[in-house]
Parts: structure tokens; C-alpha cells; sequence
């Protein structure tokens, strides 16, 4: 009897002895998983640091070029300047001139913080999915923005003074609140507008000739349905 017992007690802490044995593997097993986890994802990290400081690297790269690239341009402006020549207006591919940011693109800020833009040939640039909100084209050429394409359909306060505007250039619901306008290139232009853009999204922020939109064409239908 007593035999049995002590052969029952032995088992039994056999048992325990291959619990423990068992529970410990297991949490080896759950660190050694956890630093496989841990060095993916630090493998992952220096992955992605890398192709950031490539990136980085390719941009700086990029903008170098580009500024002696503009520098020799802004030479031979001035040089004309100087001469009393026209200014010649640069051909700058949109590669160049726009950078993507999320899910649209955005002008440059080289050619904007050198005030660039009036010297560059925008008659054929659509502007296609660019935000330009806020930006001044004062000075620009007859460019060739199409207002249905722009980024979300805005061009909330830009300053378009003195710039040519199509009759074929649709604003249909095409925000232009806090918009400057204005005739200064050819007379006839508010005669244009006056067909064009009636249907576009305005209010008394948006000026022509600094007159307010409101008092030209009065309350705008498309304004009330639309949030600010």
C-alpha cells in the first residue's frame, strides 16, 4: 500500500516536473517569437529610414538642379531686362513645376518663393488635380488653367488680376470665393465673364475690378448648397 503511494507521488511530481518543464519551453518559445517580431520590425524601421534619407537625398538632388537650372534662367531675364528686350518666358515641364502631395499636386514653392511663376509659359498648363488656392498669378501669361480640373474644383483666393479669362473656360460650380479679378489686360474680358462666371461658387469676398461679386451678379444660387 504504502509502495503505491510513494510510486503515485513520484508520478505525480514527475507530472508537475513536466508541467513546469512545459510551461517554461512555452515562454521561451513566446520570447524567442517576440524578438522575431521585435527585429522584423526593426528591420522593417531601418527599411524605411533608408528609403527616406534616399528620398530625401533625390529631392535635395532634384532642387539643386533645378536652382542652377533657374539661376541660369534669371541671368538671361535680367540680361534682357538690362537690354530692354521682352522677358522671355521659360518652358518648364510639369514634372518640374508641380510636386505630388498625398492625392493631389501642388505648385513647386521654389517658383513661388522666387516669384518665378510670371516668367514661365503657363498657356498650355491645365493645372489638372494642382491646388492652387491662395496663389497669385498676378503678372502670369494667359495660362491655360482649366477651372473643372483644379484640385477640388477651387480657386479660393487666388489673385487672377490682369489675367486674360476665356469665354470657353467653364466655372460652373467652381469656387472662387475671395477670387481677385480684374480687366487690365483687355477691356472686353468683363463682358466674357459676365457669361462665365455666373454659375461659379462666390460671395462678397470675391472681387472684379474690386467690386464685389454680389453687386455684379447678386446673390449666388450655388453658394447657399455649398459648406464653407
Amino acid at each position: 500500500m504504502e509502495e503505491n503511494e510513494n510510486t503515485e507521488n513520484k508520478q505525480k511530481t514527475n507530472n508537475q516536473e513536466i508541467d513546469r518543464m512545459l510551461e517554461e519551453e512555452k515562454e521561451k518559445n513566446k520570447k524567442i517569437q517576440v524578438d522575431i517580431e521585435r527585429r522584423k520590425n526593426l528591420e522593417m524601421l531601418n527599411e524605411l529610414q533608408k528609403e527616406k534619407e534616399m528620398k530625401k537625398s533625390e529631392n535635395e538632388k532634384a532642387q539643386k538642379e533645378t536652382l542652377v537650372r533657374l539661376s541660369e534662367e534669371l541671368k538671361m531675364i535680367n540680361e534682357l531686362r538690362k537690354n530692354g528686350d521682352s522677358v522671355k518666358k521659360m518652358h518648364v515641364g510639369e514634372d518640374d513645376l508641380f510636386i505630388t502631395v498625398e492625392d493631389h499636386k501642388e505648385i513647386n514653392p521654389l517658383y513661388i518663393e522666387m516669384g518665378l511663376l510670371k516668367f514661365i509659359n503657363l498657356s498650355y498648363v491645365t493645372f489638372e488635380n494642382v491646388n492652387v488656392e491662395g496663389i497669385d498669378f498676378r503678372g502670369c501669361n494667359d495660362i491655360g488653367i482649366n477651372p473643372q480640373l483644379v484640385y477640388k474644383k477651387s480657386l479660393r483666393n487666388c489673385n487672377m488680376e490682369g489675367i486674360y479669362i476665356s469665354p470657353f473656360k467653364d466655372f460652373t460650380e467652381v469656387d472662387i470665393r475671395g477670387c481677385k479679378f480684374s480687366d487690365d489686360n483687355n477691356p472686353k474680358t468683363i463682358d466674357r465673364m459676365n457669361t462665365t462666371l455666373d454659375d461659379a461658387i462666390y460671395d462678397e469676398t470675391t472681387t472684379y475690378n474690386g467690386v464685389s461679386f454680389t453687386k455684379i451678379y447678386g446673390e449666388c444660387e450655388h453658394k447657399k448648397n455649398k459648406k464653407n
